[in-house]
């Protein structure tokens, strides 16, 4: 998940007049435990574990994801994320508002 938002959507931006959605979005894989913040101000995605990238003083960077918005954030197993986030599968639970889905929408295309 962490080299889909650090490598593909970059490559995606700097290669088409695509733009990435912007704001900060929180990503729970139920299986591994992970959980990761993704900023993104359209052009730059920075991806970090919760606490690491400059979401100091959010709701996003609180480990229990108090105050998180539901549309603002991905949960699942890794799998699932991983292909709903390339358009291979529709995640579950996936919201259908919101910034978690336009980062479903963006595909890998």
């Amino acid at each position: 998940i962490e080299e889909y938002f650090s490598v593909v959507v970059p490559r995606i931006v700097g290669r088409t007049d695509r733009t990435a959605p912007v704001g900060t979005l929180v990503i729970t894989a139920s299986d591994t435990g992970t959980r990761l913040v993704v900023e993104s101000d359209g052009a730059v995605i920075t991806v970090g574990t919760v606490g690491t990238v400059g979401t100091v003083g959010t709701a996003a960077a609180a480990p229990d994801g108090a105050g998180v918005d539901p549309t603002d954030e991905l949960r699942g197993n890794a799998g699932d994320i991983l292909l709903a986030l390339w358009g291979r599968r529709q995640l579950a639970t996936g919201p259908t508002t919101g910034l978690a889905a336009d980062w479903l929408a963006f595909g890998g295309n």
